[in-house]
């Protein structure tokens, strides 16, 4: 016996269809790429950095490649050079250097230290030999200089040394002359007397104090006037004096010499006379 439906009401009415078929999955075609064409890359968010270290590792052999030929045709730079840059390009106040020059000037040494090293170089027989050497020389230059200066009064002196200084005055082209000592000549007398209107006549005593020859000095006669004016003057040599050119020691010479005034206006003023000894 059927059951009796159940009473109609109101509900959603369900209908159920039928499912489709998927159509089936065909396998991937593989394509071999063409030349020059880029490999099919999924769309997938990539790191930057992941990036960046790839394509450096990438270009690391061509790299390596480009620093080897570099190195190979340039030689590295040595550790001046390095260390000239590095100062020229900082500024003096933080380098504490003021040039690069100042790289390769060695530090100084101690001054008891350069002391030392003079000790010891001059303590070398040899070269102790040279001072000596060139000490003596110099010494030697000295002495012939002072001799050959003081040549007169060594001369005149120690008369066993003129061989000697002849010697040195031939090669040093002077000449020997006899002794000026103006201090050791004295006019013991003298006179200027008249013997007619334009002749006169001086009388001369000279002596010498000194106690070897020395050489006869030249004398100035000068006449005055009233008011004791110079009115003339002349020089008489020893060779116009009639008198030899040495004077031997403690000696003593005397003349009288002739003198005639041209001028009669001048005659007319002598009144006094004048007379000094010396070594022109």
């Amino acid at each position: 016996m059927s059951e009796p439906e159940p009473p109609a009401t109101d509900r959603e009415t369900v209908i159920t269809l039928p499912v489709p078929l998927e159509p089936p999955v065909a396998a991937p075609a593989v394509v071999s790429p063409q030349a020059g064409a880029k490999p099919l890359v999924p769309d997938v968010e990539v790191d930057p950095v992941d990036a960046f270290m790839q394509e450096a590792l990438a270009e690391l052999p061509e790299t390596a490649d480009k620093l080897s030929v570099a190195m190979l045709q340039e030689p590295p730079p040595s550790i001046e050079q390095e260390l000239a840059a590095w100062v020229a390009d900082r500024p003096n106040s933080q380098s504490g250097l003021s040039s690069p020059a100042m790289l390769d000037s060695e530090p100084e040494e101690p001054d008891f230290v350069q002391e030392a090293r003079r000790k010891a170089f001059s303590q070398r027989p040899l070269v102790r030999f040279f001072m000596v050497m060139a000490g003596l020389a110099l010494v030697a230059v000295l002495a012939g200089q002072w001799i050959v200066h003081d040549r007169d009064r060594i001369a005149a002196f120690e008369p066993r040394a003129r061989p000697l200084i002849d010697w040195l005055c031939q090669r040093a082209g002077c000449t020997i002359a006899p002794l000026k000592q103006i201090d050791a000549i004295v006019i013991d007398s003298s006179s200027f007397k008249k013997d007619r209107d334009n002749a006169y006549h001086l009388n001369l005593v000279i002596k010498s104090s000194a106690t070897v020859a020395i050489a006869m000095p030249s004398v100035e006669l000068t006449l005055t006037d009233a008011q004791d004016q110079p009115v003339l003057r002349r020089v008489l040599t020893p060779a116009e004096m009639g008198a030899a050119a040495v004077m031997a020691p403690l000696g003593e010479w005397s003349a009288s010499l002739p003198i005639s005034v041209a001028a009669d206006n001048v005659a007319t003023r002598i009144s006094g006379y004048r007379v000094i000894a010396f070594y022109p």
